[in-house]
């Protein structure tokens, strides 16, 4: 533990050669500016390039000043470098009182400082003889002690004081990159070799070392402050640990085997290891090692010590959960693995929402984020997918109507379950199944049930189902419900039965079976999916719809790729095209890739009206529930009015909302075919502040504070300014973002690049900020300011009031919505 005399005032320096923070530099991040007036020295600014660490020794009792000064340009005397070197490794209080010692009369060293000297003799930090020789080679009328500290001297002092000499040994014959090198004392070679190796110092240039040049008070003070990742010492009210939390008024930090909680002061001084511009509370990274100096009860020094999170990743499928012990077992290649978590656990679903570890569902997967710096590792984030909005079961069907299905599971029991009033059905080569086309005994199902325990979705597993489209009609006897096709091209009969399970429609009206006779007459057209010899539905072939593979112009045809991988060409005449977005669209706006519909004329041999499947998302601007419309703006900000009477609108979980739940500023996702709506999405629009960046997820603070894990799938955009990318390397720590869905249901992850602007008026009514236009062009120059919007200066809250006329600001928005105003 660090201890000095009272009644020395040492102020040091570091060396004034550019002195770096490790072996490779991570950029500081874009924040928001902590204010930090706690620096006890009246003469270092704000702004000084060296007050973080003048600052951080002054509370770790390195440095003390006098009458409140700390004279960061003064040099420093190598007698005053000998104390700071010995409070740097915790060892002044070791020093012997000064008339005990005795040196010859050519070493001149002030009284007080004698017992330091002395010391740091007897610790190896100097050696004697050597400084004995040049004390009495120097300038005799200006003492060892008072003589100013050289560059190379005090390279040597540190790099002993550090415990590094041997490496400055192994370096004494090795190359120097400084054209200078020459001008370096002999026997101090070794050691600027070594400082430089161990990234504590460089030249003033890339190639000039300029050995002999003093060190002033700042210099020496940086140097020893970046000099502690390598000889950590713990000083009095000084703690480092692994950052548990953080929040703009405390801080929870793990060490020794045990949490602690320090108060955050608005006078609290924060930086990273790599920057000397210091950040806010939220900007330290969660889970990496902090280092916190408190005084006065409260923490007045916090420094992030590296960007590494000491956690690890696990995934496997939840086993039993034991509650009582604060701990479950997780399957992992087949084997049970024990996790232990507290009280402090972040238990979400994929979705993000938070459950509870009651909710758990034995062999759902999970993924388990655990730490590595406990000896008993816990749990400290668990995701698992969906646990409180649904459970999966397999088995047999049995039975079923419009409100209750029945099914055999695995050991043999029967199980009756209510569906709910919405009930997705899924059966391969069926186009809108229904209840009816399930086959008793035969149809493996697997079912998803919601909170309340009914179904919401039935798919079939084991269905062969295959698809004919545009098969002909050979004969039907009706009779026997025989069916005899060609297959398209007419060189593959298909001997078929038709059952009362058989879905049988014309353009989407449903045809009775006895009915159907009359319809199927030689060499009409179908699109028949069938499983063995049984035909599962028929539909008399008036539309066909598939994945646009290419277009002939020569022929006159498209060929579409449809529901079961059958290639199908068809042929058209004057076609009209709909394509969604486009005013008067043509058959050169089809693209291939598209998923379109062709309507047939009554001959069935040409397609008279081409429909292209495309989402388009828009901005909703106003909404009249009164006469179901919504007025919108695409990308492009061209507005138009949609109406949306019996059309389904749904939130981004499905579930139904009503028109007037679509707010000013909500966007939305409108399925088209052609230029018919099909159905309405709101997507969910979060605002955040990256915190971490992985590969495929981001971790961000969030409008409330939070820290969250957001995962972005295999396929993500992101956006930054003009630069568009599919990788998350394109985010910074720091950037403000904006997370939605695309019209194709892709994660958008865009960032508000700030905006510097002169502030010039706040229209209250509209909420809109005002500022002046930096061209006459320049129409972007106001922005919509909501309950939501940051305003701030040096870190701290303000209010508009605080933002006068000519103030410059910078602005981060979307699409003109403010969601950060930094008052500069």
């Amino acid at each position: 533990m660090a201890l000095s005399r009272s009644s020395k005032s040492i102020i040091a320096g570091t060396i004034a050669f550019s002195v770096l923070a490790g072996p490779f530099v991570v950029p500081a991040p874009i924040s928001y500016a902590a204010t930090v007036s706690s620096n006890p020295f009246s003469d270092v600014a704000s702004n000084h390039w060296a007050q973080k660490h003048i600052t951080k020794l002054s509370f770790q009792g390195i440095i003390n000043g006098s009458n409140g000064l700390f004279r960061p340009a003064d040099n420093v005397t190598q007698q005053e470098a000998v104390l700071m070197a010995l409070r740097f490794i915790g060892a002044a209080n070791e020093a012997p009182t000064d008339d005990t010692v005795a040196f010859p009369e050519t070493f001149v060293v002030k009284s007080d400082y004698k017992g330091e000297v002395k010391l740091a003799f007897d610790k190896g930090l100097l050696d004697q003889a050597e400084e004995y020789a040049l004390a009495a080679s120097g300038d005799q009328a200006v003492g060892w002690g008072q003589r100013p500290a050289t560059r190379e001297w005090v390279t040597k002092l540190l790099i002993r004081a550090i415990n590094q000499k041997s490496t400055a040994d192994s370096l004494q014959n090795a190359v120097s990159s400084f054209n200078d090198a020459d001008q370096i004392t002999s026997s101090y070679r070794g050691y600027v070799n070594a400082a430089v190796s161990l990234d504590l110092v460089k030249g003033v240039t890339a190639v000039k070392f300029d050995p002999k040049a003093n060190v002033n008070r700042a210099s020496l003070a940086t140097l020893f402050s970046r000099a502690e990742k390598l000889y950590p010492v713990e000083y009095a009210g000084q703690a480092t640990g692994v950052l548990l939390q953080a929040s703009d008024t405390g801080i929870t930090i793990y060490s020794k085997e045990q949490s602690a909680v320090y108060t955050l002061g608005t006078n609290t001084a924060i930086y990273r290891y790599d920057s000397e511009t210091p950040i806010a509370a939220k900007d330290l990274v969660q889970y990496a090692n902090v280092t916190v100096i408190t005084k006065s009860g409260e923490a007045a020094y916090v420094e992030l010590q590296d960007d590494k999170p000491q956690i690890k990743t696990i995934t496997g499928s939840v086993g039993r959960v034991l509650p009582d012990q604060k701990m479950l077992y997780v399957w992992i290649d087949n084997k049970p693995v024990e996790v232990y978590y507290d009280e402090t656990l972040i238990l979400t679903e994929t979705s993000g929402k938070t459950i509870a570890i009651s909710d758990l569902k034995e062999n759902s997967a999970i993924t388990v984020t655990q730490d590595t710096f406990r000896a008993s590792p816990k749990a400290l984030k668990i995701t698992v997918d969906q646990q409180t909005g649904a459970a999966v079961l397999k088995g047999t069907f049995i039975s079923g109507d419009a409100s209750v299905l029945t099914y055999e599971d695995s050991a043999g029991k029967l199980n009756s379950k209510f569906l709910s009033s919405t009930v997705e059905i899924t059966i391969e080569g069926i186009v809108g199944p229904t209840i009816g086309d399930l086959i008793k005994d035969v149809d493996q199902l697997q079912i998803t049930t919601n909170d309340q325990d009914q179904i919401t979705k039935i798919e079939v597993v084991n269905r062969n189902v295959q698809t004919l489209v545009g098969a002909q009609v050979e004969s039907y006897n009706a009779d026997k419900k025989f069916l005899v096709v060609f297959d398209s091209t007419g060189t593959k009969a298909y001997p078929l039965y038709l059952t009362d399970k058989t879905r049988i429609d014309n353009n989407g009206i449903a045809i009775k079976l006895e009915d159907i006779g009359t319809w199927l007459t030689k060499n009409r057209k179908l699109t028949i999916t069938y499983s063995g010899d049984k035909v599962v539905s028929l539909s008399i072939a008036s539309k066909y719809t598939g994945k646009l593979v290419s277009i002939n112009a020569s022929s006159n045809s498209v060929t579409l790729n449809v529901p079961g991988g059958v290639d199908v060409t068809v042929t058209y005449s004057a076609p009209t095209v709909e394509v969604p977005g486009i005013a008067a669209a043509s058959l050169t706006d089809l693209k291939v890739g598209d998923t379109i519909t062709t309507t047939m004329n009554v001959n069935q041999d040409r397609a008279t009206f081409i429909q292209v499947h495309r989402p388009l998302q828009y901005e909703v601007r106003s909404v009249n529930s009164g006469t179901k419309k919504a007025t919108v703006v695409n990308a492009q900000n061209v507005q138009s009015d949609l109406v949306l009477a019996g059309i389904d609108i749904t939130n981004e979980t499905g579930t139904k909302v009503a028109i007037d739940t679509l707010v000013p500023g909500t966007l939305i996702n409108v399925s088209y075919i052609g230029k018919t709506i099909i159905s309405v999405k709101s997507i969910a629009v979060s605002y955040g502040t990256v915190q971490s960046v992985g590969a495929d997820s981001i971790t961000l603070t969030n409008e409330n504070g939070q820290t969250t894990t957001v995962a972005l799938g295999q396929t993500f955009q992101i956006t930054k300014g003009t630069s568009t990318s599919s990788a998350t390397s394109l985010l910074a720590t720091g950037d403000r973002i904006q997370l939605s869905r695309n019209e194709n249901e892709v994660v958008q992850v865009t960032v508000a690049v700030g905006q510097k602007r002169t502030f010039w008026q706040y229209d209250a009514t509209a909420g809109q900020l005002w500022t002046l236009k930096t061209t006459d062009s320049d129409n972007a120059n106001y922005f919509y300011v909501t309950g939501s919007t940051k305003l701030l200066k040096d870190g701290k809250a303000i209010s508009l009031q605080d933002i006068k006329y000519g103030d410059q600001i910078i602005v981060y928005a979307f699409k003109n919505k403010a969601v950060e105003i930094v008052k500069v």
